[in-house]
């Protein structure tokens, strides 16, 4: 393996930390909801038609993941894949569905808890849950979305700011997939972004933000500084992702503040919604450029 490739330490040793975090709170909410199964069990339904939809997003991208990863690509110890595409697909079938099962029970569950945290905040889930004014914040969700998306994409351009090394890494792993091509972009990526947007507001702005309301306490210091520590650890996960660290740890940090006040005044579906109208906007720009 050629250990200059590696991106700097610093690099992997935030990535790291912020990657078992993020396993942390994973492993966190197995044992909440296992634990806490005889008072959750009846609101599962609409989180898991939540998490089943973030799920059906992802499947192009587990999909073209499966065909042309090539873990030799970065590891050359082991031996390169000379299956066919398809032929890889069909092996890694059972692996994927078990993947999507797998996914869809862990947001069902994010779902679930978040419902149970109660911390003085806006009812989560006002629309799946048949709540009063289901809406209600959702045109200022997209606007703010859809802003944030188109003004960050051009920030990032103006700037020329590239993928970082973990993301160029991540490229190196799937050699025979064509990146330029408009399927791969707009019926994998986009589709892949709007995911990660719902599974990240239920793990973030769902579980996270609400128990560490809980535990700072319920008023509105306690609320914004549960914003605040959210904000940072998301943040922290995104920073690797761009050649600019600093400004992408801050940018996301924003972001998350705004995502953090509208999940506690109006709700996680509306978090939800700005996350993915902002994935969409920056997206779909960064393709039609």
């Amino acid at each position: 393996m050629d250990f200059s490739q590696l991106p700097p330490w610093y690099v992997l040793a935030l990535t790291g930390l912020a990657g078992a975090a993020q396993l942390g709170v994973i492993l966190a909410v197995i044992v909440a909801a296992i634990r806490a199964w005889p008072e959750t069990r009846g609101a599962w339904r609409p989180g898991l038609m939540l998490a089943g939809l973030a799920a059906a997003l992802g499947i192009p991208n587990r999909i073209v993941g499966a065909m042309y990863t090539d873990v030799s690509a970065m590891l050359p110890f082991l031996p390169a894949q000379d299956q066919e595409p398809v032929e890889a697909l069909i092996v890694a079938l059972p692996g994927m569905v078990f993947g999507v099962a797998i996914g869809v029970a862990l947001y069902g569950a994010h779902y679930a808890l978040t419902l149970k945290l109660g911390s003085g905040q806006a009812h989560p889930f006002p629309l799946l849950t048949g709540q009063s004014q289901p809406t209600r914040g959702w045109g200022l969700a997209l606007a703010l979305g859809v802003g944030a998306g188109l003004l960050s994409t051009a920030l990032f351009r103006l700037l020329a700011i590239e993928v970082g090394e973990l993301m160029e890494l991540a490229e190196d792993l799937t050699p025979g997939l064509d990146r330029e091509a408009w399927w791969f972009n707009w019926l994998v990526v986009l589709p892949w972004t709007l995911a990660a947007a719902i599974q990240e507001e239920l793990m973030f702005r769902g579980v996270v933000q609400r128990f560490l309301a809980r535990w700072f306490g319920r008023g509105e210091v306690g609320g914004w500084l549960a914003i605040v520590a959210t904000s940072l650890f998301w943040a922290c996960l995104h920073a690797p992702n761009t050649s600019a660290m600093g400004f992408k740890l801050v940018q996301i940090f924003l972001l998350g503040l705004i995502f953090g006040a509208l999940a506690r005044k109006r709700g996680v579906e509306a978090s939800i919604l700005a996350h993915m109208s902002l994935n969409f906007a920056a997206t779909a720009l960064e393709l039609a450029l």
